[in-house]
């Protein structure tokens, strides 16, 4: 009786250990595949963006194909932008783009309303109870609206899938500049 209990214990071990084997193995195949994301031919793209003539800084510039996945970029202090198809893959899919360029900034010229003033006082209060910072102005008197009315300083001609703005992206490096006037 011992025999045949161990013997059993003994084959059970082994076939949970082959499971579980050939399941490490499944998963270290599927895994090493030679086969990478599938991914369509991209080429890099980098340009320059001004407004009025200078150059324009923090805008957000994206670049949408007719079909597939958009690449976007941010412009720096010198307006220059470079796009990322992906986090890792810089460019854009090669072919025709529709190009949205948006600049947010917040409108000094609207003030919050007394339904947002009475909620970002309430919040502050809630801050305050809890021991976290305010949202203060740089005076420190006065607090900041939390949800601050932002509008786009870019015309709305270059906005939006209704953009005025074109650009065909060809294979290799493409140096594409938009030189933009408000309207």
């Amino acid at each position: 009786m011992v025999i045949q209990a161990g013997a059993k214990k003994t084959a059970l071990v082994f076939r949970v250990w082959r499971t579980v084997a050939c399941a490490v193995v499944a998963l270290v195949i599927s895994g090493c595949s030679s086969n990478p994301a599938s991914y369509p031919e991209v080429a890099i793209v980098v340009g320059t963006v001004t407004l009025d003539g200078k150059p324009l800084e923090g805008a957000t510039i994206t670049f949408a194909p007719n079909s597939g996945r958009s690449s976007s970029g941010v412009t720096d202090s010198s307006g220059r932008y470079s796009l990322n198809y992906t986090g890792l893959i810089r460019g854009a899919m090669l072919g025709s783009h529709r190009v949205m360029i948006k600049k947010m900034v917040e409108d000094k010229a609207v003030s919050p309303s007394k339904r947002e003033q009475f909620m970002d006082k309430a919040t502050n209060l809630m801050l305050q109870d809890a021991g976290l910072p305010l949202t203060t102005a740089p005076n420190d008197k006065e607090p900041l609206p939390l949800k601050p009315t932002m509008i786009n300083v870019v015309g709305s001609q270059y906005r939006g899938p209704e953009s005025i703005l074109t650009a065909e992206v060809e294979p290799y490096t493409n140096e594409i500049d938009f030189t933009l006037v408000k309207e």
